[in-house]
């Protein structure tokens, strides 16, 4: 089935609000979202080209860990395998 909207909807709600202060927050979550799902992409599409991404993914990483998602490999398994 693969990657479709509605089970990165449900992922944002089920797994990633738990990393959000405030359910409030919609905006931190929807960020924390597109930030994983971009690096998802890149690990999965441009693995080839890995040493032109490095920089980008390293920030990324850097910045969800200031929200408490230290690492993002369980994470990709949740967005692959919904």
């Amino acid at each position: 089935m693969g990657v479709t909207l509605e089970s990165l909807e449900n992922f944002k709600q089920n797994d990633l609000s738990q990393f959000v202060p405030s359910k409030d927050d919609v905006q931190i979550l929807e960020i924390l979202l597109i930030t994983l799902v971009s690096l998802f992409a890149l690990k999965e599409k441009f693995e080839d080209k890995e040493e032109e991404w490095q920089m980008i993914a390293r920030k990324a990483k850097g910045y969800l860990k200031t929200k408490g998602i230290v690492k993002v490999e369980p994470l990709f398994k949740k967005i692959e395998n919904p």
